[in-house]
């Protein structure tokens, strides 16, 4: 991959796309391109794709299909970091504690669509007290702004600031896919979450 970029031919202009078929979180930051510097224009993370996974690939890569994939673990930036999920503590994170970046390149849900999607007007339903063990209700109204249809996957996260013990910084509670057709609008987009 760095010797295709370092080589300054005429392939370089064209954006250099990295199919990466792995099981493993790997470490990407030396290839990818970050603040204007030279690497990859974008990773198709495709984990193990099973049996379609080459005709589902070249329906992404031909722009034939819209991805709405999210990452279930984070991508590391460097060698020496580790993937997290959604339960990352806050010491898993940068801190004063520690001189050592653990930023991921892509965190934890991470995504990119060819559609742009707005959200607005999330309200909780019913109940203004959330129970340990119980459920919760939030509402929100989902718009595609572009002219492509796409799925849209909303991710319900929970965060209690006074824990008396360590807690994730954003715990996954919840998540919908809700596919508003170009242009128009789904007000009934609700996710339930198990607190």
């Amino acid at each position: 991959m760095h010797a295709l970029i370092a080589t300054g031919t005429p392939v370089v202009v064209t954006p250099v796309v990295v199919v990466l078929l792995s099981g493993r979180p790997f470490a990407l930051g030396s290839i990818v391109v970050e603040q204007g510097g030279e690497g990859a224009a974008a990773v198709v993370r495709a984990f193990f794709p099973g049996q379609l996974g080459g005709a589902a690939l070249a329906r992404v890569l031909s722009g034939a299909a819209n991805p709405s994939g999210r990452l279930p673990v984070s991508t590391p930036r460097e060698s020496g970091s580790q993937p997290g999920t959604d339960l990352t503590a806050p010491l898993g994170r940068r801190t004063e504690v520690s001189n050592i970046d653990p930023t991921p390149l892509s965190g934890f849900g991470h995504g990119l669509t060819s559609s742009t999607f707005e959200r607005s007007a999330a309200a909780v339903r019913r109940e203004s007290h959330w129970r340990t063990g119980g459920s919760v209700r939030v509402g929100l109204t989902v718009t595609n702004a572009s002219s492509r249809s796409g799925t849209d996957v909303v991710r319900l996260c929970l965060h209690d600031p006074v824990a008396q013990v360590t807690r994730p910084v954003a715990r996954l509670i919840g998540y919908v896919q809700v596919l508003p057709a170009r242009g128009s609008r789904r007000s009934r987009a609700s996710v339930r979450g198990l607190v």
